[in-house]
């Protein structure tokens, strides 16, 4: 933006617990690659309203924003589209929430696995992160299919996102020939770990061997300092092939597009992504 060249720029994130955040790394990437001077500021604790403030009184650029403050700060902005959002700005004092997520993770897909207009993706988990890829996914042109371990919540999607119910039981498994298989659930994320054992049933159920056959792919946008990740292993154990790393990508890709969403700067987040040990090669189908 014209406004913020030439000068510091002040950004930030919001959290609670986010001393393993690998943002402030790439955001100063980002700074350096753009040639920008400025600062990634860490807002660690119970008051997210108080950066709120600071965007508004212009002592802020740009806001990151993650658990658990995410809704509550939604629903102070003005929502670009609906869904989840991460990236805060102002403009004429009024307060805009985005995503970066779903286009960040189209971003890293294309450069690791490139998929065509009407492949078929499968999406594991109903939270948040899963909804956000959602208008990502569909606006290029891919089938999504939405797998939950609850049914309740998963049979609530169709009826407010572009996707369709994946929900096999013994006496109808529904056969699904997908191209990717896509982890968004909370398991294996930074200190949270894998899922307890009591809840390993429902994942061992799903159709590891036909998605070995198949040749399906999984990416998992969990990131973690342990790698591979808990799904990722899974995967393997199963002899499905997993993009190892492919959080990592996804990470770096959604901060160039947080950035750009800030100052109208998109740089391909490849630049910054030895930041953090992200792939970066294209992988054969």
């Amino acid at each position: 933006m014209a406004g913020l060249t030439g000068r510091r720029l002040q950004l930030g994130l919001v959290g609670r617990g986010i001393g393993h955040s690998l943002s402030p790394r790439l955001q100063q990437a980002l700074l350096r690659a753009s040639g920008r001077s400025g600062d990634y500021q860490m807002f660690d604790g119970d008051d997210w309203q108080a950066p709120l403030q600071a965007l508004r009184r212009g002592e802020l650029d740009g806001l990151n924003v993650t658990t658990p403050f995410k809704r509550l700060v939604a629903e102070q902005c003005q929502l670009l589209e609906p869904g989840p959002i991460n990236s805060v700005r102002c403009r004429a004092g009024v307060l805009q929430g985005w995503s970066s997520d779903g286009p960040g993770f189209v971003d890293a897909l294309a450069a690791l696995r490139p998929l065509p207009p009407g492949a078929q993706v499968l999406l594991l988990g109903t939270g948040g992160a899963a909804e956000s890829l959602v208008p990502s996914l569909a606006g290029r042109g891919l089938t999504v299919w939405l797998w939950g371990r609850n049914p309740q919540t998963a049979a609530s999607w169709p009826q407010r996102l572009p996707v369709q119910l994946w929900a096999p039981t013994p006496q109808n498994p529904k056969p699904l020939q997908v191209d990717l298989v896509v982890h968004a659930t909370r398991w294996g994320h930074a200190e949270l770990g894998p899922a307890p054992a009591d809840e390993w049933q429902p994942w061992l159920a799903l159709p590891w061997r036909q998605w070995a056959q198949q040749g399906t792919a999984l990416v998992d946008i969990v990131y973690s300092a342990h790698q591979p990740t808990w799904m990722e292993q899974l995967a393997a154990l199963q002899n499905v092939h997993a993009v190892e790393g492919f959080g990592r990508s996804m990470l770096a890709a959604q901060a160039a597009r947080g950035f750009a969403y800030w100052t109208g700067d998109l740089l391909d987040w490849r630049q910054i992504a030895g930041e953090i040990a992200a792939p970066v090669a294209a992988l054969a189908r």
